[in-house]
């Protein structure tokens, strides 16, 4: 995302200089491996200052500022005034590790992070054009990403399709064995004998992982198609479409991220509107987010925390601006649904109580919400 430096520090100022932009640069790349290196701790707290806004307790902010300081020591060390500057070059970092990142493992977090994040508009995010549309760049870049992983995961390789002559294997055991070079000590015989067993043994153990691989993603493909055709939840025992829109959204997005492999095929994002929009009057209007939340009761959301570990969990409670509805359901769940929740929530998230999306939209937030949820406790 490096291409993207002069068209988004235009956001901090007008007309940056050259010197100024080069500078950027170097702190950009200098940031990506430290962001990789820690990724657990600093990409969650990138997203969610990127999304919201930065704490000087963050261990991202002394990150980002040490960064920029390394090749310009005029740039102050506190926040103040400082926010979007730093917001600007984390979102550089972000779109570097995503686009060019060797691990999987860290570019999947930083998009996903990125999607939830970015699924219910906050209305910071619409002050500025430059500023919106560096959102939605990040935001497109993440969802390559995952689409591009999610095929992956599933490409079996072509190993699994071939067999092994079993036969001929132990044959060649027992020839090293009994060959006229064969030594007569057990330690020298196995010796001759480990190679062609380690051999066969290898040769199996890749057999099965690319087995299981196809089984579960095959098992992965009749549950999500059974699901979806049946249009009945797993939480509630009912049909989405005789359930309130706030419960379907709920429970239909956690199954889904339940079923699915991480992360999710698109066609799998489709089968959820598909599932909580069908047979629903005016599943197109748009529904407050203090709508849908009226609408749960505790036995539901009590259900649903079978879907969460205790990784999963923490992550809620540490990165509310990553996972508001389920920061939203945590927060409902301890205090047995008494907690006024709505200003605590727009402090810690930014997003007010009455934005509004459709139910397929609010279903797909709380799918991306227990995908992020996954990809970080792996």
């Amino acid at each position: 995302m490096l291409e993207k430096l002069g068209e988004w520090y235009r956001i901090v100022t007008p007309n940056p200089r050259h010197e100024d932009l080069e500078k950027r640069k170097t702190s950009v790349e200098s940031l990506v491996s430290t962001l990789k290196a820690k990724s657990k701790t600093l990409i969650p707290e990138a997203v969610a200052g990127l999304a919201w806004r930065f704490d000087s307790d963050m261990e991202v902010v002394s990150t980002l500022t040490d960064a920029i300081r390394a090749q310009d020591l005029s740039f102050p060390t506190h926040i103040e005034g400082n926010e979007l500057e730093l917001k600007v070059v984390a979102a550089l970092a972000l779109g570097e590790i995503m686009n060019s990142s060797r691990s999987s493992k860290v570019r999947r977090l930083a998009a996903a992070f990125v999607i939830s994040a970015f699924g219910i508009p906050r209305d910071i995010h619409s002050q500025t054009q430059h500023f919106a549309e560096m959102l939605e760049s990040l935001h497109n870049v993440a969802t390559d990403v995952v689409d591009q992983d999610a095929e992956a995961i599933r490409r079996v390789s072509s190993l699994s399709a071939q067999s092994i002559d079993i036969s001929q294997q132990f044959n060649e055991m027992d020839e090293a064995a009994h060959s006229n070079n064969a030594p007569n000590q057990p330690l020298q015989l196995w010796l001759a004998v480990a190679p062609v067993l380690r051999q066969t043994l290898d040769s199996f153990q890749k057999r099965l992982k690319a087995l299981e691989l196809a089984q579960r993603a095959d098992r992965e493909e009749l549950e999500v198609l059974w699901w979806s055709y049946s249009g009945c939840s797993r939480i509630t025992g009912e049909l989405f479409c005789q359930t309130n829109a706030g419960v379907a959204a709920l429970c239909a997005g956690r199954e889904l991220a339940d079923i699915c492999l991480v992360p999710p095929l698109p066609n799998a994002r489709h089968l959820l509107a598909d599932v909580v929009s069908r047979g629903r009057k005016n599943a197109s209007q748009e529904i407050p987010l203090e709508s849908i939340v009226a609408e749960w009761s505790e036995p539901i959301l009590i259900d649903g925390t079978q879907y969460n570990s205790d990784v999963a969990q923490e992550s809620t409670k540490k990165y509310p601006a990553l996972l508001p509805v389920s920061w939203i359901t945590r927060r409902l769940v301890e205090s047995k649904m008494s907690a006024d929740w709505t200003d605590e929530f727009e402090t810690m998230t930014g997003i007010k109580k009455d934005v509004a999306l459709s139910v397929a939209q609010w279903a797909e937030q709380v799918l991306w919400e227990h995908v992020a949820e996954r990809v970080y406790e792996a």
